[in-house]
């Protein structure tokens, strides 16, 4: 994720903007950019699919007094050719948009004739035809039914240990820049066979869920164990179900936690863990909720999902 920052006089809110390529989850930036005094707001990271010409951006509700979004955008960097009044909804979708072509997006927020100043812009290319054709392939095709290739050793589920040879329940969420891959091969250090994820770096995304693509809908195991061995930077979502709603509970390879009130909860894993050594962990996910959420429950865990390029095994959620 990257961070991007503009200033205009002394107010300050954190805006998300999310989009994706087709058939996809979104790819995530966010950026803080300057509005009314009054206003006050945590933004988060909302995951949605699109298509290859259109885009869709979505924000939490802002505290304050704000009567409304004005989205503007155009395919030359700082010189937005339209704009859309979005009105007081947080979200909107862009369409009509040419494949191929990269647009640029920025968004300013208004109270009656008050308008702020831009945010800080992002961009979006939007995916070719035929990347779009080969995307839509490997959708029209869904694997067997998800329960076929789900194992209760009697101590868990297990969703991913890849003795089956195969890359059944994967898929790319994230698929720009082009060239991702999933394989499943052997391990000389494990000894085993295991799932390797190969793109650029944390812009490409992976995801396991069930054979056909729907989400694992376990609502009675919420201890998660993984093995992973990485030498570069990622990070890990697990995507729960609870009484406050949809949330990712997200662990990277530092050394703090930053945990948060809205959609997303980080937690740390230590620096140390991208020594191109085998680690595995196991996180209580209700424990880790209840840590940045205190009253919220987990009703359901969803699925397993990355970015960053290496190899993971063994996906399990475990008996409590």
């Amino acid at each position: 994720m990257r961070h991007l920052q503009s200033v205009s006089q002394n107010f300050s809110k954190q805006f998300l903007l999310i989009f994706g390529t087709i058939f996809s989850f979104l790819s995530i930036r966010y950026f803080k950019f300057i509005i009314f005094s009054l206003i006050s707001c945590t933004l988060y990271l909302i995951p949605l699919t699109t298509y290859a010409a259109q885009v869709t951006l979505a924000w939490d509700t802002a505290a304050g007094s704000v009567a409304g979004y004005q989205m503007h955008y155009g395919t030359t960097s700082g010189n937005y050719d339209y704009s859309v009044d979005v009105g007081n909804s947080t979200s909107c979708t862009i369409s009509g948009l040419q494949e191929g072509d990269t647009y640029y997006f920025a968004v300013t927020a208004y109270n009656g004739s008050d308008e702020s100043d831009y945010s800080d812009e992002i961009n979006y290319r939007v995916p070719s035809d035929n990347s779009a054709q080969q995307s839509a392939a490997a959708t029209a095709n869904p694997l067997p039914d998800a329960g076929a290739t789900y194992e209760d050793a009697g101590d868990g589920t297990t969703y991913e240990d890849a003795q089956d040879g195969t890359t059944k329940g994967w898929d790319i969420y994230d698929t720009y820049p082009g060239g991702a891959s999933i394989k499943n091969v052997y391990d000389s250090e494990r000894q085993s066979r295991v799932i390797q994820l190969t793109g650029s770096e944390t812009e490409n995304g992976y995801r396991l869920r069930s054979d056909n693509g729907k989400k694992w809908e376990n609502s009675d195991q919420f201890t998660i164990q993984w093995s992973m061995k990485y030498s570069e930077e990622f990070t890990v979502y697990i995507e729960v179900e609870t009484t406050a709603g949809r949330r990712f509970l997200v662990y990277e390879p530092v050394d703090y936690d930053n945990l948060g009130s809205g959609t997303y909860a980080r937690y740390g894993l230590g620096r140390d863990v991208t020594d191109r050594r085998w680690h595995t962990f196991t996180r209580d996910l209700q424990a880790d909720l209840a840590d940045a959420q205190r009253g919220a429950r987990i009703l359901e865990v969803n699925g397993f999902l990355i970015r960053g390029s290496g190899k993971v095994d063994d996906i399990i959620l475990l008996n409590q």
